[in-house]
C-alpha cells in the first residue's frame, strides 16, 4: 500500500517536471506582460513624409523588425515607433530601411537602427508553427486601427499547407484581427512568437497568419545587408568620424535622381577633402563621377557640367590624375552635348583654370562671346593669383569687359593675396574694385583674414577702411565685436554687439556675437560674465516672436553654454528649442539641420545623429546629408570656421 503511494507519487511529480510550463497556470495577462515590448508600429511614409499606410511589426532581432510588405506598398520612407503611451516606448519615430523581402510571403524585414536605444525592445522569442495543435490557445498583439498593443485570444483553429509536418503551415485562427493588425504577431502560450497575423478572409473569425519559421529563412537572407547596417547603426549610441560619415554616404546614394546623387556626394567629398580624408574623398568622387555618368541619353545640362568640373576640380586637387582624365573626358562630352554653348564652354574653361590648365583656359575663354567669356576670366584670374601671378591675375582682371566680373575677378585676387598674408597688396588691389559696395566687401575679408591669423591690430586698423552703414552693415559691427572680443575689451564687444538694429537679421547676428563673447569670457576665467551674457541672448531668443526664429537662436545658444561648460544648462535650451521647434516642424522641416549641427557643436554627438536621422520630407537627403558631414567634422576635430571666419562661404 505504502509502495503504491510512492509510486503515484513519483508518477505525479514527474508528470508535473514533463509538462510545458504553459499549461501551469498561463493566462493572456502572463503572455501579455512577455512580448509587448517586441511588437511595434510600422509606418509607411510618402516623399513629403505623410503617413500613407499604417500597419505593426515584431522585433526579433537587436536592429530587426519583420513586418507585411503589403503595409509597405508605395512606400518612399519607412518608419518604426513603439507603444508610446502607458508602456514606456519611445514615442518619437524611428527611421528603418529594408533588408529583405519575400513577396510571395508577404514577409518583409527591416532594420532600425535606433532600436537598441533605450527603452529597448525585447527582440520576440522565436518558436514553431509546425508544432502547434489544432485547438491550442494563440494570441495576437498588434495595433488594428491604430490601436497600439491591442491583445486578442483565440485558438489555432486549423493548419493548412500541412504535408506530413515537413513544411511551416499556414495558420488559421479565431484570435481577431482588423486592418492595421498586419504584420503583428501571434504567439503561443509561451510567449513565442509563432506566426505574423496577415489577413482576415470573408467571414467571422478567418483570420490567418504567416508562420515564424518562414521569419527565419528570411533573417538568413538578410544576414549580409544586417552585418552591413549594424556597423552604421553604432552611430546612434557610439558615434565616431567613420560611421557618421558613412551615414551621410548612405543617405547620398538613398537619391533616386542620379544627378542629385552626384551633388550630394560631391558636397560630402568637398568636405572629406577639407578635412584631410583624401582616401575617403578619393572613393567618393569616384562613385559621384558614376551617378553623373548613369544617364541613358546625355543632355548636358549646366547642372551636369558644374557637377562634372567641380569633381574634375576636386580630383586633381587631392592627386588623383587618372580619375581626373576619365572625369575630364565626361565634362568635353557633356559641353559638347549642351545647348548653352558659351556658358559651357565658360565652365569648362574654368575648371582648366583651376586646374592649373591655364593657358588651356586662357585660349578656350578666347572663343568665348559675351558674359560667360567675363565669367571664365574672372576665374582665370583667381586661378592665377593662387598660383602666385599676381600681375598676371591683375592683368587678366583688368582686361574683362564686363564691371561686374572684372570687380569680382579683382575682390578674388585680393582674397588671394591676404590669405597668404599680404595683406597691403590686398588693399591695394581692392582700392582698384569699381563700385564702393565692393570696395567695402574687399576690406572686411581683408579684416577677416587679418583675424584667421591672429593679427587683430591690423584687423582693427584695416576695419577704419570700411563704412558703418550700408550693405555690410551687418557685418561691419560682427567683425569689430568680434576685434574687441579678442582684445579682452569684452563690455566695448557687448556694446557694440547691442547696436545692432532690433530687426531679425541684427537680432541674430547680436546672439550670435554674444554666444562668442561668452565663449571667450568663460575662457578667459570670467564665468560669472558668461553667464550673463548668454542670459541676454536668451532673453533676446525669447523674445522672438516666431518660433522659427527661436528654434534657430535657442539652439546656437545651447552650443555656446555647452562650450562655456555650462553642460546642463545646454540640455535645458535645447530642450526649449525642441519645443519651439514642434509649434513648426510641418512647414520648416529642414530646421532639424540647424538643431543637430549645434548639438554637435555642444558635443551632444549621439543627440545629433538621431535628430539627422530623424530629417525627412521632400528635401530629406540634402538636409540628412548636410547635417551628418557638419556632425562628422566635429567628430574629426575640425569643426567648421566660425561665423566672422572668410571661409565661410556665407561670410
Amino acid at each position: 500500500m505504502r509502495a503504491t503511494s510512492i509510486l503515484h507519487a513519483t508518477v505525479f511529480i514527474a508528470v508535473i517536471i514533463l509538462l510545458p510550463s504553459p499549461v501551469l497556470g498561463t493566462s493572456a495577462k502572463d503572455v501579455f506582460s512577455k512580448v509587448f515590448t517586441s511588437v511595434v508600429v510600422v509606418l509607411a511614409m510618402d516623399k513629403r513624409g505623410d503617413t500613407i499606410a499604417q500597419g505593426s511589426g515584431v522585433v526579433v532581432g537587436e536592429y530587426e523588425v519583420v513586418t507585411n510588405c503589403h503595409v509597405l506598398e508605395k512606400a518612399k520612407n519607412l518608419m518604426v515607433r513603439q507603444a508610446s503611451d502607458w508602456s514606456g516606448g519611445k514615442g518619437y519615430r524611428m527611421s528603418a530601411f529594408l533588408l529583405a523581402r519575400n513577396d510571395e510571403r508577404d514577409l518583409c524585414l527591416l532594420f532600425v537602427g535606433e532600436l537598441p536605444i533605450p527603452p529597448v525592445a525585447r527582440p520576440a522569442r522565436l518558436g514553431a508553427a509546425k508544432k502547434l495543435s489544432i485547438g491550442e490557445e494563440v494570441y495576437a498583439v498588434g495595433a488594428p486601427a491604430g490601436l497600439e498593443l491591442s491583445l486578442s485570444r483565440g485558438v489555432v483553429s486549423q493548419l493548412r499547407g500541412v504535408f506530413g509536418k515537413r513544411f511551416a503551415p499556414l495558420l488559421q485562427t479565431d484570435a481577431a484581427i482588423s486592418p492595421g493588425s498586419s504584420g503583428g504577431g501571434l504567439f503561443n502560450q509561451a510567449g513565442e512568437l509563432v506566426g505574423i497575423t496577415t489577413f482576415k478572409w470573408r467571414g467571422e473569425n478567418l483570420n490567418f497568419a504567416i508562420p515564424s519559421e518562414w521569419v527565419k529563412q528570411l533573417q538568413t537572407q538578410g544576414r549580409v545587408k544586417l552585418i552591413k547596417a549594424k556597423g552604421r547603426a553604432t552611430c546612434t549610441t557610439k558615434p565616431t568620424y567613420e560611421c557618421v560619415m558613412g551615414l551621410a554616404l548612405h543617405a547620398a546614394n538613398s537619391e533616386e535622381f542620379f544627378p542629385i546623387r552626384a551633388k550630394r556626394l560631391q558636397d560630402i567629398a568637398a568636405v572629406q577633402m577639407e578635412i584631410g580624408d583624401i582616401q575617403g574623398a578619393q572613393q567618393t568622387l569616384a562613385a559621384a563621377t558614376r551617378a553623373a555618368s548613369s544617364r541613358d541619353v546625355f543632355i548636358g545640362t549646366l547642372s551636369d557640367i558644374e557637377t562634372f568640373a567641380n569633381i574634375f576640380i576636386a580630383q586633381t586637387k587631392i592627386g588623383d590624375l587618372q580619375a581626373a582624365d576619365q572625369t575630364a573626358m565626361a565634362l568635353t562630352k557633356a559641353v559638347n552635348a549642351s545647348s548653352f554653348h558659351s556658358r559651357a564652354k565658360a565652365y569648362l574653361a574654368s575648371a582648366q583654370a583651376k586646374t592649373a590648365r591655364i593657358s588651356n583656359a586662357i585660349q578656350l575663354a578666347s572663343r568665348i562671346k559675351g558674359t560667360p567669356r567675363s565669367r571664365a576670366l574672372a576665374d582665370i584670374a583667381q586661378a592665377q593669383a593662387e598660383s602666385g601671378d599676381i600681375a598676371t591675375a591683375m592683368e587678366t582682371a583688368m582686361s574683362i569687359g564686363d564691371d561686374s566680373h572684372r570687380n569680382r575677378a579683382l575682390l578674388m585676387v585680393s582674397d588671394a593675396q591676404a590669405r597668404v598674408g599680404n595683406f597691403e597688396d590686398a588693399r591695394i588691389t581692392v582700392r582698384e574694385i569699381g563700385d564702393a559696395a565692393g570696395r567695402q566687401a574687399g576690406f572686411l575679408r581683408i579684416a577677416g583674414w587679418q583675424l584667421v591669423a591672429g593679427h587683430i591690430e591690423a584687423a582693427e586698423r584695416t576695419m577704419i577702411l570700411v563704412s558703418a552703414s550700408g550693405l555690410f552693415d551687418g557685418w561691419f559691427h560682427m567683425l569689430l565685436s568680434t576685434i574687441q572680443a579678442k582684445k579682452g575689451n569684452f563690455t566695448a564687444a557687448i556694446t557694440m554687439a547691442d547696436s545692432l538694429p532690433r530687426d531679425q537679421n541684427g537680432s541674430a547676428i547680436r546672439i550670435a556675437l554674444l554666444n562668442e563673447i561668452a565663449v571667450m569670457q568663460a575662457g578667459a576665467g570670467k564665468a560669472l560674465d558668461a553667464k550673463r551674457t548668454l542670459a541676454d541672448a536668451l532673453r533676446i531668443a525669447h523674445g522672438r516672436g516666431d518660433a522659427k526664429g527661436r528654434t534657430v537662436l535657442l539652439s546656437t545658444i545651447a552650443a555656446a553654454q555647452s562650450k562655456a561648460g555650462y553642460t546642463e544648462a545646454a540640455k535645458q535650451t535645447f530642450a526649449q528649442a525642441i519645443v519651439a521647434f514642434e509649434n513648426v516642424r510641418e512647414k520648416f522641416a529642414y530646421l532639424r539641420v540647424e538643431i543637430a549641427q549645434m548639438q554637435a557643436k555642444a558635443g551632444f554627438f549621439e543627440d545629433a545623429v538621431k535628430t539627422a536621422l530623424s530629417i525627412g520630407g521632400l528635401l530629406k537627403v540634402k538636409y540628412r546629408v548636410e547635417a551628418l558631414v557638419t556632425i562628422a567634422r566635429y567628430l574629426a576635430g575640425k569643426p567648421p570656421p566660425p561665423f566672422w571666419d572668410p571661409r565661410r562661404s556665407n561670410f
